[in-house]
């Protein structure tokens, strides 16, 4: 009655095994770094950010940024534009998941 087929036994521990090491490193917290690199690419190829900066009024002057910062992010494409939204997204998720897992006292980020 106990006699399971070795062979078939092996297969589904093989893929089990398998299932649990790509959840621990395809986290959705290890994630979420990737992302943000991958559209800091996108939006490093699409925008000239070293130009961006330099035309950027001086730092302690709020209501110049504000204005310059507004207007740029509205007059740009809308490629760049759903680009940005997705960046300060996924930015505000991990800093969420990394206070999570530091209140907890656990900063590996393979598991959450």
């Amino acid at each position: 009655m106990n006699y399971i087929n070795e062979p078939l036994k092996a297969t589904i521990m093989r893929r089990v095994h398998r299932v649990y090491r790509m959840r621990q490193v395809f986290s959705l917290v290890s994630a979420k770094p990737l992302w943000l690199l991958g559209l800091t690419g996108i939006l490093a190829k699409l925008v000239s950010i070293a130009d961006v900066l330099k035309n950027r009024p001086a730092f302690n002057d709020f209501g110049s940024n504000y204005a310059f910062w507004s207007s740029a992010f509205l007059h740009t494409a809308t490629t760049v534009q759903i680009t940005l939204v997705l960046l300060a997204a996924v930015s505000i998720f991990f800093a969420k998941d990394l206070i999570k897992l530091s209140l907890r006292g656990d900063l590996s980020l393979y598991r959450v």
